[in-house]
């Protein structure tokens, strides 16, 4: 078993490749639905999901919480999908969203322009000037929102385990590639690393429910979980009002966290700072 993600451009090829493997595998698939399921979890318009997973950096630099929400959500999302060991998906940065998981064999499909060119051409009605238009714009986007959001270009080769140019062979060709790479020991699910993937989803869960918590969104915290002990690390508000503000504090995380299905305990090692007033 393996968790696979293949990141790919506007190409198209890239999701055939994905549902072909996952076909030949029997692994469940998924793309852009992990953003609608996102959607769903924090009771948003799919549409508007879409948009701000899409949004240029100018825009999600005015809603800096707001977008850590969004990301999150897609992350506790992917993650409890990837928690039994077996998936594709090919979507939004699924090697970043997923980036220090267990059994994660990298992908990334590359074509030439003139193999993208003609197939944005049929699909969105372009002539070929506005296809290459199309491929620049969406790719430029692309790396932008992904050099914001996680800090890297999303071209460097050291981001992936393997890069499949779809220029040069064939989808088959590829799908029979990648399906016998991801049967190799390297990413295989044995017992140690199910529990591993176990306590990723896990500590993704409790990232959201930090995310979306009123009191602890602004909070800068850092989650673990091994063995579901969950660890808790940061910084916490000290509100001047009130002498046992931090024994309030602390034990309003501790009770949220453990309040999350899964969790076996929990353990802080935060500090305070002094913070506005919490009513």
């Amino acid at each position: 078993m393996a968790i696979i993600t293949v990141s790919r451009g506007s190409l198209g090829l890239g999701a055939a490749l994905a549902e072909k493997v996952a076909g030949v595998l029997g692994y469940p698939c998924m793309g852009r639905e992990v953003a609608l399921g996102a959607a769903e979890k924090l009771g948003i318009e799919p549409e508007l999901m879409r948009k701000k997973v899409e949004e240029s950096p100018s825009l999600w630099q005015r809603m800096t919480a707001e977008r850590a929400v969004y990301v999150v959500a897609m992350q506790a999302l992917l993650a409890e999908r990837a928690a039994e060991g077996r998936l594709v998906y090919h979507g939004y940065s699924g090697h970043l969203l997923l980036r220090g998981m267990p059994a994660l064999l990298r992908v990334r499909v590359i074509a030439p322009m003139e193999v993208r060119v003609p197939r944005i051409m049929k699909e969105q009605g372009l002539k070929e000037a506005g296809a290459q238009a199309y491929i620049r714009k969406v790719d430029e986007a692309r790396a932008r929102w992904t050099k914001f959001v996680f800090g890297v270009d999303w071209q460097d080769p050291s981001l992936y385990d393997l890069v499949l140019n779809l220029g040069a062979i064939s989808v088959d060709s590829a799908c029979e590639a990648l399906a016998a790479l991801a049967l190799r020991p390297e990413f295989a699910v044995d017992g140690p690393a199910l529990d591993r993937l176990r306590d990723y989803a896990l500590a993704s869960r409790i990232r959201l429910a930090l995310a979306t918590s009123p009191l602890t969104r602004t909070w800068n915290l850092e989650v673990e979980v091994k063995d579901r002990i969950a660890t808790i690390r940061g910084t916490i508000p000290r509100d001047p009002r009130y002498a046992d503000s931090e024994t309030r504090f602390k034990k309003t995380l501790t009770d949220m966290v453990l309040a999350i299905e899964g969790v076996n305990h929990v353990t802080l090692g935060v500090d305070t700072q002094l913070a506005a007033p919490v009513d």
